[in-house]
């Protein structure tokens, strides 16, 4: 299988267990907003500061669809005020102001709580991604945190793409395998999906092996799953699944 073939990569520091982010700055306010897109939206304005992608994150949709809807000439440039028919995806993933979390984290990492902070307008994306699929959203959110710090543009010196880093033959396979063979591993919402989709893959086929579940499918998306099958996890994927599970208790509450 193509996943298989996953470069081993040079493993995140992990932040010290005590020590998990808090949102810092992030009213119960802020966060509702950030998670609790109107049902049923299909019209959006553009405001100041906005740009295609977040209104694609922010909705659970593409850039490529948004273009494609609105005719727009340039992605790049879009105006304060525009008005854009936008498909609405994540309105089951947003629940309304109660999606904030009533006890924020209490300690803090501030550069990643920072980076956190920034990135708010994917929550909606990772709980639609992770509803879809039937993974833990803060599984999902967590591993490909570590992966990339959810920036979608990151892209790996093996040629690993996105939030999720996926692999050229993996976003292949994952195409194939989703039916959907305009995904683009480029696109926020398109690179999540995928990144839910070889999760919920990897929760499967390691669900008859010995051994707690979570960690092994974590451990097969750093080391392969055809190595952890054969192998068992190794050094590598032992500490890379830790840094994950920490992190997991980061996204609990979002």
């Amino acid at each position: 299988m193509p996943f298989a073939r996953l470069a081993r990569r040079s493993l995140p520091r992990p932040a010290p267990r005590s020590a998990i982010p808090v949102l810092l700055g992030v009213s119960a306010g802020l966060l509702a907003f950030a998670v609790a897109v109107p049902a049923g939206a299909t019209e959006h304005t553009v405001g100041t500061g906005e740009n295609l992608t977040a209104i694609a994150a922010r909705y659970c949709t593409s850039v490529r669809d948004l273009v494609a809807r609105n005719g727009v000439s340039d992605p790049n440039l879009i105006h304060v005020g525009t008005r854009l028919e936008v498909d609405h995806r994540c309105a089951a993933a947003a629940s309304g102001p109660s999606a904030a979390p009533a006890n924020p984290p209490a300690a803090a990492v501030p550069d990643e709580a920072q980076e956190i902070e920034s990135l708010l307008h994917l929550v909606p994306v990772f709980r639609a991604a992770a509803e879809e699929f039937t993974v833990p959203t803060d599984l999902l959110m967590a591993l490909t945190f570590t992966e990339s710090r959810w920036r979608a543009d990151r892209v790996s010196r093996s040629g690993a793409v996105g939030i999720g880093q996926l692999l050229p033959d993996t976003a292949s396979w994952l195409r194939e395998l989703m039916g959907e063979p305009d995904l683009d591993e480029g696109e926020p919402v398109d690179n999540v999906r995928m990144s839910a989709r070889l999760l919920r893959f990897l929760l499967d086929r390691t669900a008859s092996s010995a051994g707690d579940r979570p960690r092994l499918a974590l451990a097969a998306y750093f080391q392969g799953i055809g190595d952890v099958l054969r192998n068992g996890i190794d050094v590598g994927g032992d500490y890379y699944a830790d840094v994950v599970m920490d992190r997991r208790t980061w996204f609990a509450d979002l």
